[in-house]
């Protein structure tokens, strides 16, 4: 009897995930994707873990027809808490379409490399997206001849983020300093996942991202330096100030 009641329970949560599928935005489905991996990977009953991967499937169906019909373009994180959501499924059902949200972060890229300075956001969005479309659905690179046709691509790469490295100033600000630091790091991490997505060019994307770690570390510790002198300044200057106040006792009694 219990078990027919959490059976039809669940048969009415995968209804409405389904219902709520069809009326989120993105970030809510991804959201709504993660707390199904999460229960489903708590191991309660066989009986309960049956009915929660049911719900999971036809929620991740819904989902993807969605996403496919709208034509909608999704990030790296979407795509990938979708793939884990699947990948609990028995038998594994298929991913939505890469195509268009693929087209548009490389578009994105591709915009990035005709600036001197290369933004890391999109530079590790890039290299995230890819190194998950390698690990869930290689076919879709061997379709778009992946590494091969971005070889030029990431040679600019390269090219720019060196240029830069060599030619870096940064004022001498805290603020301004940990700013820099920040997005050589996450230039450093692009960099990093890129040499385990092209071989031919490991050996460079690994220096670099070892030069770019390095001056992060550079960076923070003049920060550091700063914010240690400026609070210095104004130590010394609160010190003087009080030492230097001649404090007129007299003129506190005048009116009285």
């Amino acid at each position: 009897m219990r078990t027919g009641s959490v059976s039809n329970s669940l048969t009415y949560s995968g209804k409405r995930c389904c219902e709520i599928a069809h009326i989120a935005d993105t970030v809510q489905v991804t959201d709504l994707l993660s707390v199904l991996i999460n229960s489903t990977e708590l191991f309660i009953s066989q009986q309960i873990t049956y009915e929660l991967k049911k719900t999971l499937e036809e929620t991740c169906n819904a989902i993807r027809v969605k996403w496919n019909k709208s034509g909608l373009i999704f990030n790296d994180r979407h795509f990938l808490t979708f793939c884990k959501a699947s990948a609990l499924i028995t038998p594994l059902i298929p991913l939505p379409y890469l195509d268009k949200s693929w087209d548009a972060i490389t578009a994105k890229l591709q915009n990035a490399l005709r600036t001197a300075n290369i933004d890391p956001d999109v530079l590790s969005d890039w290299a995230r997206f890819a190194e998950i479309i390698e690990k869930y659905e290689p076919r879709f690179l061997h379709q778009i001849n992946f590494p091969e046709k971005f070889i030029a691509d990431m040679q600019v790469v390269i090219e720019t983020i060196a240029a830069e490295l060599a030619s870096l100033s940064v004022e001498s600000d805290y603020d301004e300093l940990m700013s820099e630091a920040e997005r050589l790091r996450e230039l450093s991490h692009g960099t990093s996942i890129l040499s385990n997505l092209f071989p031919s060019l490991a050996d460079s994307f690994e220096k670099l991202s070892n030069d770019l770690e390095a001056e992060s570390e550079n960076l923070e510790e003049e920060a550091n330096a700063v914010r240690e002198d400026d609070g210095e300044e104004q130590y010394d200057g609160y010190e003087a100030g009080v030492s230097g106040e001649q404090f007129d006792i007299e003129a506190l009694f005048r009116d009285l």
